[in-house]
């Protein structure tokens, strides 16, 4: 039984609101600002980019936040609230989130039963890859590489009781090679400075 079920009527006749109806409505909703961050469950998802925003998940959208410039006035007024820009083509909640070396590209990846990892642009907020087909559940790390020879590589694990983990080769949309990663949550993922190591 849920009580506060108990205490919930239909609105009156008399409150002045149009009949209930199954269409859509005719207004459609904008995102201007997303309050909070996605925390409970992530690790290492707040980064910043080449502009010197800091992204990071907030539900489905990815928020790009420019924090505004410090005042050296102490007698000016306080500044205007930070701007946000977002990343919106998930359509399930954003669990990763990496930022390419270069500060320009962003790996995002979400929950579900067949989850995408987008490869996007920071600055353009466009999308230049999306990878799935690996896992199974939601990603929960995400690291880019470059290998010596010039590839790009992302590293992406899921969220599966026994994790597997997957090699990208995100350019070509390929997945290059996979394996489980034992039986605990991974935590995080990062590359050695020359790429040829994963932990």
């Amino acid at each position: 039984m849920r009580p506060w079920l108990r205490g919930l009527e239909p609105p009156s006749p008399d409150a002045g609101l149009p009949p209930p109806s199954e269409r859509a409505p005719l207004e459609a909703l904008e995102l201007h600002y997303a309050f909070g961050a996605r925390t409970h469950d992530t690790r290492a998802a707040v980064h910043l980019t080449a502009r010197g925003e800091v992204a990071y998940p907030a539900a489905a959208p990815v928020v790009l936040l420019s924090p505004p410039a410090p005042s050296t006035n102490p007698t000016a007024a306080p500044p205007a609230a930070p701007r946000q820009r977002h990343y919106r083509a998930h359509s399930a909640a954003v669990s990763a989130v990496a930022v390419h070396r270069n500060g320009t590209l962003v790996a995002s990846a979400a929950v579900g039963d067949d989850p995408s990892i987008h490869i996007w642009d920071a600055h353009s907020l466009q999308t230049i890859a999306v990878l799935r087909g690996a896992h199974a559940g939601g990603v929960g790390g995400l690291a880019f590489s470059t290998t010596p020879d010039g590839t790009e590589l992302l590293a992406s694990v899921d969220l599966a009781p026994s994790p597997l983990l997957a090699l990208w080769d995100w350019r070509r949309g390929e997945l290059r090679a996979s394996g489980r990663a034992g039986r605990q949550r991974v935590l995080g993922l990062a590359f050695s400075p020359n790429g040829a190591l994963l932990s």
